[in-house]
């Protein structure tokens, strides 16, 4: 690239994607001086490879992103695909009218799916294991079943309480198999000179499933255009709306009695509560199921990425990303300087 880089091309993508090749203009220029640019994006065998072998290659995938408040799992909605076919699709939300144990029960159920049916036909009697031998079976089942999240710190962290929380041995078990099953899908969008696996510059050094709808899943459903739940502190506040202000601060556990309220007025209010809760349950199903979309659509775009583009070694681009995050302000203003001045209508 360096000095080939035809200052046309640049222009226009700079006038559309601003920042997006610079990473990728300076990885070039650095390791591979002369190659034009062509893409926006630099892509590993060793990303290529780890996808196929954790995730696409598995007979069983499930996808999956969790809603909370303070100890409370508010949401859970995921997506179960067998031999890359949707087997189902559920998002489960709590409802406050219902018990909070048996709806912790129910995510943990309703994850477990594939493990339950890999374990029944397979023999195994998952009462005789616990924490301290649970390692062999995490072990075999990896290579039937992978359960995907995006910076998966949060729900690993969820699935080790609702391990502890379960009354059932068995179900505690079926927790912490999915945390120790769970691969992590940033790994693949992140910036790190440790740990990334390519160099996307569309993310411009950051990585969310947000930044990266709007910057690399471009034709999927944008978080803007949802009706009210944009981002997941929203979620928790509309939850928080309707358990604490609308059911138990307002009128349903104080006045809604009979004895001393009209019944039309007991009737209206209930009507009432249980419509706004189907609205909440919407505004907040539509928002973490695209989170799981977004993760689908993630694993798809990377399969194409790594069949469409030239490969690299993850070495290079660790050495990369070393190399300009090593740089102070003024060094990295003058890279910038650099970038700008190939287009001198920036």
């Amino acid at each position: 690239m360096g000095g080939e880089l035809q200052k046309e091309k640049l222009n226009s993508e700079l006038k559309s994607n601003e920042f997006d090749f610079f990473l990728s203009y300076y990885f070039c220029k650095k390791v591979f001086a002369g190659t034009k640019i062509s893409s926006s994006a630099i892509f590993s065998h060793e990303g290529k490879k780890e996808l196929n072998n954790r995730i696409v290659s598995i007979e069983w995938k499930v996808y999956y992103d969790f809603e909370s408040y303070s100890e409370m799992l508010t949401q859970a909605s995921f997506q179960i695909y067998q031999l890359n076919n949707l087997v189902v699709k559920e998002d489960l939300i709590f409802n406050p009218e219902k018990d909070y144990s048996s709806f912790e029960e129910e995510c943990v159920i309703g994850l477990a799916r594939p493990l339950i049916i890999i374990t029944i036909m397979s023999g195994i009697n998952l009462k005789e294991f616990n924490s301290e031998n649970l390692l062999s079976l995490s072990e075999k089942l990896s290579k039937q079943v992978v359960y995907i999240a995006f910076n998966k710190t949060f729900e690993c962290t969820w699935l080790q309480k609702l391990a502890e929380r379960m009354t059932k041995s068995e179900n505690s078990i079926l927790s912490l198999l999915i945390k120790d099953l769970t691969v992590d899908l940033c790994d693949w969008f992140i910036f790190s000179k440790n740990k990334s696996l390519n160099l996307i510059g569309e993310l411009q050094g950051t990585h969310s499933l947000k930044r990266l709808s709007t910057k690399v899943l471009k034709d999927m459903k944008q978080y803007s255009s949802l009706e009210c739940v944009q981002e997941g502190r929203g979620a928790q506040f509309l939850f928080l709306y309707y358990f604490f202000i609308l059911k138990y601060q307002g009128f349903s556990k104080t006045l809604l009695n009979d004895e001393l309220s009209p019944k039309h007025w007991v009737k209206d209010y209930k009507e009432k509560l249980s419509k706004t809760w189907e609205n909440i349950k919407r505004y907040l199903t539509e928002y973490c199921s695209l989170d799981v979309q977004g993760m689908v659509w993630a694993v798809d775009w990377l399969r194409h990425k790594y069949e469409s583009e030239k490969l690299v070694d993850r070495e290079l681009i660790q050495d990369f990303i070393s190399w300009i995050k090593a740089k102070n302000p003024s060094e990295l203003k003058i890279l910038i300087s650099e970038y700008l001045a190939l287009s001198p209508n920036i």
